[in-house]
């Protein structure tokens, strides 16, 4: 469902938007950018989206074999360079840390 509001906005930002987006596309526009900040996302389909990716799930999971055993619980390791952990890592940060109490 939409919402119909008005805004103001400078003169050549309006002329902008016309000159650059076009008329009928100023909406939409907004909204794509305006999206990403204000509206609720779905965490867990994030995550589960992300876990179907196998090229982030294998750096993921090689990322958490080395770095178990490594952190300490006052100190914090970096991300993989995607910045997520996925649902997928989680597990394997699980039994890594299970693993390694058991030879331990």
């Amino acid at each position: 469902m939409s919402k119909k509001f008005t805004i103001l906005i400078e003169d050549s930002v309006y002329e902008g938007l016309h000159r650059v987006v076009g008329r009928g596309s100023i909406s939409k526009f907004i909204e794509n950018l305006a999206r990403p900040h204000v509206a609720q996302k779905d965490l867990g389909a994030q995550y589960r989206e992300a876990a179907h990716n196998a090229a982030r799930e294998r750096e993921a999971r090689a990322w958490t074999r080395n770095r178990v055993g490594v952190a300490k619980a006052s100190a914090l390791p970096a991300l993989p360079s995607n910045g997520v952990m996925t649902l997928g890592c989680a597990e394997t940060v699980k039994r890594e840390v299970g693993r390694r109490k058991l030879e331990g």
